[in-house]
């Protein structure tokens, strides 16, 4: 038995500290998938309201992922590329 202030078994694993996030970086991404969302919407001749009604989100939804004020959950992603028959990558990271 261990006595007081000694542990049993394997020592405790060292986990590597989070990244923390880099503000400006992460305003440039919302703005760039903004840019590619805008682009494939003109493209199609779609005002947000339209997209929106195909993606099954709000129009206030895209005009904010437009404008780069909100970070797109992962989901929304899926909905606007399926929306407009895109990648989820490429509309996320480009390419």
């Amino acid at each position: 038995m261990a006595s007081k202030g000694e542990t049993r078994g394997r020592p405790p694993k060292e986990r590597p500290k989070a990244l923390a996030a880099d503000p400006s970086a992460e305003l440039a991404h919302r703005r760039e998938i903004g840019l590619r969302l805008a682009e494939m919407r003109t493209r199609l001749g779609w005002s947000p309201t339209d997209l929106a009604m195909r993606a099954g989100i709000t129009a206030e939804t895209v005009r904010a992922l437009e404008h780069g004020e909100t970070t797109p959950r992962t989901w929304t992603i899926k909905l606007l590329a399926n929306a407009l028959s895109c990648s989820a990558g490429w509309l996320a990271f480009g390419g």
